[in-house]
């Protein structure tokens, strides 16, 4: 694969326009076309391929969460619940800049998740939206979840309680707790504290030895219950974590 991604480096969409419309007409009647894109719910076999004659796919699995989150945003459409339709110049291209930066792996976990975003929301607005909107209802959890987590991390630096949460979105107590820890392997609170800590960690990174200022921001009132949370996450206590991300850097 990375072979492939090399060989359009250079202008790689433009390539890519010239050589789809080669491909179709070579294509016999009925087979997979180039530069389609095909959405279904269920596996689906690759058709039969050699090296003389190879089939080259990109696959994603599309995130219920993430649709979920898009589809109050897109306009409705009415379409198959399964089919093939032309990708368009948008689509291909977001889906080869994610492509190439299999060749970046530092960049990759900072710009991919962007990318992903952008390919739903691509897919979503696309022929096939239909479809795509049907893997963002076919788990409510996924949506309830993501709720939830837009609360808390807009006042993670406060008391939460879960009553509070549930009300505001409209579940009772247990139901949250289960929906909750089946999505994230967490409860709410864990969620928390995890995103405290995460965010006490970046501002550790520009000033290491103000530790006590990084726990308050986050919302910790006692030092050493946020040295505790902090040693049980990174498995440094917050100064020594600190001293080490600082010898590590260029």
């Amino acid at each position: 694969m990375q072979d492939q991604i090399r060989c359009h480096t250079q202008d790689a969409l433009a390539e890519l326009r010239d050589l789809i419309p080669r491909l179709e007409a070579l294509a016999p009647r009925g087979s997979w076309l180039p530069g389609c894109v095909l959405l279904t719910s269920q596996e689906v076999g690759a058709p039969d391929c050699t090296r003389a004659d190879p089939f080259l796919a990109v696959g994603l699995t599309l995130r219920p969460d993430l649709v979920a989150e898009l589809a109050p945003e897109a306009e409705p459409l009415v379409g198959p619940a399964l089919g093939v339709a032309k990708a368009d110049e948008d689509l291909l291209d977001a889906v080869l800049r994610l492509l190439h930066l299999v060749e970046r792996p530092r960049d990759f976990p900072v710009l991919s998740p962007g990318l992903e975003r952008e390919i739903h929301w691509r897919l979503l607005t696309g022929p096939l939206g239909t479809l795509v909107r049907q893997v963002g209802r076919a788990d409510d959890r996924f949506a309830l979840v993501r709720r939830a987590t837009r609360w808390i991390e807009s006042r993670y630096d406060q008391p939460i309680r879960a009553d509070d949460l549930a009300r505001h979105i409209d579940v009772s107590v247990p139901t949250l707790n289960r929906h909750f820890r089946e999505v994230t392997t967490m409860s709410p609170v864990q969620y928390q504290k995890q995103l405290r800590l995460q965010r006490a960690r970046i501002l550790l990174a520009a000033a290491p030895d103000d530790i006590a200022a990084a726990a308050h921001t986050v919302g910790y009132e006692s030092p050493s219950q946020f040295s505790r949370g902090y040693r049980r996450l990174f498995g440094l206590s917050p100064s020594e974590d600190a001293r080490r991300r600082a010898s590590s850097s260029p």
